[in-house]
């Protein structure tokens, strides 16, 4: 018949199966008789109500696919169940093992030992983030080289501090990120000249050519990084357009053709934002093109295939 027991201030709080509620205050090493709640019921939902913690005066319930709910208590009454907005929370089935709070934060543990966290602020859930950066739910290609394991490790850790706080993500899109993110991503060597890495869009594999991108630098190994862990998270893009004859970047259409920045179909989109996370530009910018004397984008195939090109027998985007 109990089923969640949370603390709040010295009071231990049990919440029955049925929703019913009660109290009892402890005073040095002895718990007080047990008293019933007044107000409304809390996390009575059966299966659908997950996890229960308490913040301040308030109980939060949080369901199996993510929602929030929260109870304000007033004295030894429960106020009326409102919805948080914002975002999930622990949502990832069996993945996410426990839930607690610490100040206005949620922290949520996964199976693997990783620590994500959603701050709260009045009634709304902010976006996920990593508190740990483990990674060990990554795996790697038996021909990868520690030395290459390790850097790849640590661009994408540096993807995973720079997404919480990049405004070019909406929070669906930096939630979904994280998603992509917790999950068992596996490395392989890509050997495709003139290609950084690809990924099948909603897949869980990142293909890397390491002796094209490696050479390039971290700023650039985390832009591809987080460009192809953005398709696994499952969004895509068209074909980027070159300008035409007698046109350049210099002067952008984007009805016509794309630019870096431009926020155009192709470099509006998720991928291509989530590059400005990491550098504040996108990795195909003009300056960028005349220094590696070569174009780069993205193309996506018919089987949701994105491979990332870093030289292409194509114009510049800054020629005319």
């Amino acid at each position: 018949i109990d089923r969640f027991v949370v603390t709040m201030g010295n009071r231990i709080i049990v919440i029955t199966h049925d929703g019913r509620v009660f109290g009892h205050d402890i005073n040095g090493n002895t718990v007080g008789q047990g008293f019933a709640f007044a107000g409304s019921k809390v996390a009575f939902n059966g299966p659908i109500d997950r996890f229960v913690v308490t913040m301040g005066n308030r109980i939060i319930v949080i369901t199996h696919d993510g929602r929030v709910f929260g109870h304000d208590i007033n004295g030894n009454t429960v106020g009326p169940g409102f919805a948080f907005s914002g975002s999930k929370v622990a949502f990832n089935g069996a993945f996410d093992r426990f839930v607690v709070t610490a100040g206005n934060r949620i922290i949520v543990t996964t199976q693997d030992g990783g620590v994500w966290a959603h701050d709260i602020n009045g009634t709304t859930v902010g976006p996920g983030f990593p508190m740990n950066f483990s990674l060990g739910h990554f795996t790697f290609a038996g021909d990868i080289s520690a030395a290459n394991r390790q850097r790849t490790l640590d661009r994408h850790r540096f993807a995973l501090t720079r997404i919480a706080a990049c405004g070019n993500l909406s929070a669906d899109e930096r939630t979904r990120l994280h998603q992509a993110y917790d999950r068992a991503i596996h490395h392989t060597t890509l050997n495709q000249a003139g290609v950084n890495a690809s990924a099948t869009v909603g897949g869980s594999q990142l293909n890397v050519n390491f002796g094209v991108l490696f050479p390039q630098g971290d700023e650039e190994i985390s832009q591809t990084l987080i460009h192809e862990m953005v398709h696994c998270a499952g969004f895509t893009h068209p074909k980027r357009r070159d300008p035409p004859a007698g046109s350049s970047c210099a002067a952008p259409n984007p009805a016509v053709f794309d630019c870096p920045g431009d926020n155009g179909v192709y470099f509006g989109t998720a991928p291509l934002r989530a590059e400005f996370c990491i550098a504040g530009d996108q990795s195909d910018v003009r300056s960028r093109l005349r220094a590696k004397a070569a174009s780069e984008s993205c193309v996506i195939d018919e089987h949701g295939e994105a491979v990332l090109h870093t030289e292409a027998a194509r114009q510049p985007l800054g020629a005319p």
